[in-house]
C-alpha cells in the first residue's frame, strides 16, 4: 500500500509472507533508478557550469560555486544511499535501545539492498499532529522535553546525530506498547562529533550556563580554537560580553542554542574557528529546542537543556567517564602489562649503571683536584727553595 511519493523514492507499506527478525509488517523504501541517475546528470551539469563561472567571474570564485555545488551534490549522494541509511538506523537503534522514550524501527537485512530499504513498520502520527496526538493521551510537555534530550544523547554521548532533524524526520508513536515514544525512521543524513569534540563541547556547554568564562576561554585554548599568541582574558572579554544579555531574560524565555551559538563565535573576532560539526551539532539541537517549544510553549526548554549537559558533565567525570577512558586505553595496556617487569628491571639496571658513573666521575673529579693541590705544592716548594738560597747567598756578596 503506497503511503509516500518523493523525488526519486517512494515509500509503501506492506506485509512479509514469513515473519523476519520478530517482525511481518513492514515499512518498504524504493528507488526510482533512472529518476536518481537524472538527477545526478542534472548536478554533473550543474557542477560543470560552476567551474566555467568560476574561471570567467571573479564574484563566482569569492562565492567558490563549485564548492557549493559538490557539497549539495555529497547530500544529494547521502540521501539516497539506502545502504548507508540502514547502516544509521541499526547503529542509532543500538545505541538507544535503552532509552525507553525513543523507538528505532529494525532493519530487514535480508530484503534491504541498494535501492530497497525494509525496516519493522510502526504506526506514527507526525510531531506536529498536535489534534491527533492529544486524544490519545500523548503527554505533549513529556513529549517535548524528551526532543531536546534525546538529540543531547545523540550528539553529546554518543556522538552520532541526525544532522537535518526536524518535524518531517520526527513521528510519534500511537501503539499501545510504545505510546508517545519518539520514533526516529529517517536517519539518511547523519553526522557525528569525535571523542575530544564532544567533551569540549559538553564541559564548555557546563562552564557557559554556569557563567565561567575564563574556564571556557581556557578550554578554547587548550583545543587550539584560536591561536596561541590570543591572550584568555580578552577571549573571556568577548565571551562575557555576548552573553550576559541571554542570563538577563527569564529562564522560561532564553534559548539555549542561541547561547551556545556564542561558545563556537566568539573565538571568530580573534581569527580562531571551531570544527564543523559542532556547528551541525548546535544547528541539530537549535532545531529541536524550536520543534520542543512549538508542541509546548509553556515549558522551560532552557532548564531541560542546561539538566541534560550537566548530566553528561557528571557522567564524563564520575566513575563511568573514569571507566569508559580505561577500558579506552586497555587495548594499548594489554601488549604493555606482560613487559613490565623486563622493563622494571631494565629501569633498575639503567639506573645502577647511572649511580655507579656518576661514583666514577666524582672519584676522577677528587683525583683530579689532588693531582693540582700537589702540583701547586710542588711548585710552592721550588719557589721557596730558590728565595730561601738566594737569601742565604746575598750577604756573601
Amino acid at each position: 500500500m503506497p503511503l509516500e511519493n518523493g523525488i526519486a523514492e517512494q515509500i509503501h507499506a506492506a506485509r512479509l509472507r514469513t515473519e523476519q527478525n520478530g517482525h511481518i509488517d513492514v515499512a518498504v523504501k524504493l528507488l526510482r533508478v533512472q529518476q536518481v541517475q537524472r538527477i545526478e546528470d542534472d548536478v554533473a551539469a550543474l557542477r560543470w557550469l560552476a567551474r566555467l563561472l568560476e574561471h570567467w567571474f571573479p564574484a563566482a570564485r569569492r562565492l567558490r560555486l563549485h564548492g557549493l555545488v559538490q557539497s549539495c551534490a555529497t547530500e544529494l549522494q547521502r540521501r539516497f544511499d539506502l545502504r548507508t541509511e540502514a547502516a544509521n538506523l541499526s547503529q542509532t537503534n543500538r545505541q538507544l535501545a535503552a532509552d525507553p522514550h525513543v523507538v528505532v524501527p529494525d532493519v530487514i537485512w535480508a530484503f534491504s539492498g541498494d535501492h530497497l530499504l525494509v525496516v519493522q513498520r510502526i504506526k506514527t502520527l507526525p510531531v506536529t499532529d498536535l489534534d491527533g496526538l492529544r486524544p490519545r493521551g500523548v503527554n505533549l510537555e513529556r513529549l517535548a522535553a524528551h526532543v531536546v534530550e534525546v538529540v543531547v544523547k545523540q550528539a553529546f554521548e554518543h556522538g552520532f546525530f541526525h544532522a537535518a532533524l526536524d518535524a518531517r524526520r520526527v513521528r510519534v508513536s500511537v501503539e499501545a506498547d510504545t505510546l508517545g515514544c519518539l520514533v526516529l525512521a529517517d536517519c539518511s543524513i547523519m553526522s557525528s562529533l569525535t571523542e575530544p569534540e564532544r567533551e569540549f563541547f559538553v564541559h564548555g556547554a557546563t562552564a557557559l550556563f554556569g557563567q565561567d568564562y575564563d574556564k571556557l576561554a581556557g578550554m578554547h585554548h587548550e583545543v587550539g580554537h584560536v591561536a596561541p599568541g590570543t591572550r584568555p582574558e580578552m577571549l573571556a572579554a568577548e565571551l562575557r560580553t555576548r552573553c550576559e544579555a541571554h542570563f538577563a531574560w527569564p529562564s522560561a524565555q532564553r534559548t539555549a542554542a542561541g547561547l551556545l551559538r556564542q561558545l563556537i563565535e566568539a573565538v571568530q573576532p580573534f581569527g580562531g574557528s571551531v570544527p564543523p560539526a559542532l556547528v551541525l551539532a548546535r544547528h541539530s539541537l537549535a532545531r529541536a529546542e524550536s520543534l520542543a517549544r512549538a508542541l509546548a510553549p509553556q515549558i522551560d526548554i532552557w532548564c531541560v537543556v542546561e539538566a541534560s549537559f550537566a548530566e553528561l558533565a557528571c557522567k564524563d567525570l564520575d566513575h563511568r567517564g573514569w571507566l569508559k577512558r580505561l577500558s579506552r586505553e586497555l587495548p594499548h595496556l594489554a601488549p604493555i602489562v606482560p613487559r613490565l617487569p623486563l622493563l622494571l628491571i631494565q629501569r633498575l639496571q639503567r639506573q645502577h649503571q647511572q649511580r655507579d658513573g656518576f661514583e666514577s666521575a666524582a672519584l676522577l673529579r677528587e683525583l683530579r683536584r689532588e693531582q693540582r693541590r700537589t702540583r701547586q705544592l710542588l711548585w710552592a716548594c721550588a719557589l721557596a727553595g730558590i728565595l730561601l738560597g738566594f737569601a742565604m747567598t746575598w750577604p756573601a756578596h
